[in-house]
Protein backbone atom coordinates (compact mmCIF):
# COMPACT_ATOMS: atom_id res chain seq x y z
CA UNK A 1 0.00 0.00 0.00
CA UNK A 2 2.70 2.56 0.85
CA UNK A 3 4.45 1.90 -2.46
CA UNK A 4 1.31 2.68 -4.42
CA UNK A 5 0.91 6.03 -2.70
CA UNK A 6 4.60 6.80 -3.33
CA UNK A 7 4.19 5.86 -7.00
CA UNK A 8 1.14 8.13 -7.29
CA UNK A 9 3.03 10.98 -5.59
CA UNK A 10 5.99 10.44 -7.91
CA UNK A 11 3.73 10.50 -10.99
CA UNK A 12 1.99 13.66 -9.78
CA UNK A 13 5.35 15.28 -9.08
CA UNK A 14 6.61 14.44 -12.57
CA UNK A 15 3.53 16.06 -14.11
CA UNK A 16 4.04 19.21 -12.04
CA UNK A 17 4.70 22.47 -13.95
CA UNK A 18 7.53 23.22 -11.51
CA UNK A 19 9.44 20.34 -13.04
CA UNK A 20 10.03 22.31 -16.25
CA UNK A 21 12.05 24.92 -14.35
CA UNK A 22 14.56 22.43 -12.94
CA UNK A 23 17.94 21.97 -14.55
CA UNK A 24 18.92 18.72 -16.23
CA UNK A 25 21.47 18.05 -13.49
CA UNK A 26 18.78 18.39 -10.80
CA UNK A 27 16.48 16.10 -12.74
CA UNK A 28 19.38 13.68 -13.07
CA UNK A 29 19.82 13.59 -9.31
CA UNK A 30 16.11 13.42 -8.51
CA UNK A 31 15.21 10.80 -11.10
CA UNK A 32 18.49 8.91 -10.87
CA UNK A 33 18.91 8.98 -14.65
CA UNK A 34 22.41 9.26 -15.93
CA UNK A 35 22.78 12.23 -18.29
CA UNK A 36 25.26 10.24 -20.34
CA UNK A 37 22.36 7.90 -21.20
CA UNK A 38 20.41 10.87 -22.54
CA UNK A 39 23.44 11.99 -24.55
CA UNK A 40 23.98 8.46 -25.82
CA UNK A 41 20.34 8.20 -26.86
CA UNK A 42 20.53 11.57 -28.65
CA UNK A 43 23.70 10.47 -30.44
CA UNK A 44 22.08 7.21 -31.51
CA UNK A 45 18.99 9.06 -32.77
CA UNK A 46 21.17 11.44 -34.79
CA UNK A 47 23.17 8.54 -36.26
CA UNK A 48 19.95 6.74 -37.17
CA UNK A 49 18.60 9.85 -38.89
CA UNK A 50 21.88 10.23 -40.81
CA UNK A 51 21.90 6.59 -41.89
CA UNK A 52 18.29 6.83 -43.06
CA UNK A 53 19.11 10.02 -45.00
CA UNK A 54 22.13 8.34 -46.51
CA UNK A 55 20.01 5.35 -47.53
CA UNK A 56 17.53 7.66 -49.27
CA UNK A 57 20.40 9.37 -51.10
CA UNK A 58 21.70 6.00 -52.29
CA UNK A 59 18.21 5.02 -53.48
CA UNK A 60 18.04 8.26 -55.48
CA UNK A 61 21.50 7.54 -56.86
CA UNK A 62 20.37 4.07 -57.96
CA UNK A 63 17.33 5.55 -59.73
CA UNK A 64 19.61 8.07 -61.47
CA UNK A 65 21.99 5.35 -62.63
CA UNK A 66 19.05 3.28 -63.84
CA UNK A 67 17.59 6.20 -65.82
CA UNK A 68 20.94 6.82 -67.58
CA UNK A 69 21.89 3.18 -68.17
CA UNK A 70 18.89 0.83 -67.77
CA UNK A 71 20.83 -2.09 -69.29
CA UNK A 72 23.23 -1.96 -66.33
CA UNK A 73 20.45 -1.95 -63.75
CA UNK A 74 17.54 -4.17 -64.85
CA UNK A 75 14.23 -3.36 -63.20
CA UNK A 76 13.91 -6.83 -61.71
CA UNK A 77 17.25 -6.49 -59.89
CA UNK A 78 16.72 -2.87 -58.82
CA UNK A 79 13.34 -3.81 -57.41
CA UNK A 80 14.79 -6.63 -55.33
CA UNK A 81 17.60 -4.43 -54.00
CA UNK A 82 15.12 -1.73 -53.02
CA UNK A 83 12.68 -4.26 -51.57
CA UNK A 84 15.43 -5.60 -49.29
CA UNK A 85 15.25 -2.24 -47.49
CA UNK A 86 11.99 -3.39 -45.89
CA UNK A 87 13.84 -5.99 -43.83
CA UNK A 88 17.39 -4.63 -43.47
CA UNK A 89 18.56 -1.88 -41.14
CA UNK A 90 19.31 1.36 -43.03
CA UNK A 91 23.10 0.94 -42.72
CA UNK A 92 23.06 -2.54 -44.26
CA UNK A 93 20.64 -1.51 -46.97
CA UNK A 94 22.83 1.44 -47.89
CA UNK A 95 25.84 -0.87 -48.14
CA UNK A 96 23.82 -3.30 -50.29
CA UNK A 97 22.90 -0.49 -52.70
CA UNK A 98 26.54 0.67 -52.84
CA UNK A 99 27.72 -2.86 -53.60
CA UNK A 100 25.04 -3.37 -56.24
CA UNK A 101 25.86 -0.11 -58.04
CA UNK A 102 29.58 -0.86 -57.95
CA UNK A 103 29.24 -4.44 -59.19
CA UNK A 104 26.78 -3.50 -61.95
CA UNK A 105 29.06 -0.73 -63.23
CA UNK A 106 32.12 -2.98 -63.21
CA UNK A 107 30.46 -5.97 -64.92
CA UNK A 108 31.74 -6.18 -68.54
CA UNK A 109 28.81 -8.37 -69.65
CA UNK A 110 26.34 -5.68 -68.60
CA UNK A 111 28.30 -3.00 -70.45
CA UNK A 112 28.22 -5.12 -73.63
CA UNK A 113 24.41 -5.23 -73.46
CA UNK A 114 24.31 -1.46 -73.71
CA UNK A 115 26.35 -1.19 -76.89
CA UNK A 116 24.56 -0.75 -80.18
CA UNK A 117 25.01 -3.65 -82.58
CA UNK A 118 27.50 -3.14 -85.40
CA UNK A 119 26.09 -2.07 -88.76
CA UNK A 120 25.61 -4.49 -91.70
Amino acid sequence: MPQQSYAKWQTDWQKSPALATLSLRTLDVLNQIDLSDIDRRNTMDAAKANSTGEALNKIRELYQHRSHAPWLFPLSEAYLVLRAGNTLPPEEHTQLIRDYISSAQNDPARRERGRAPAGP
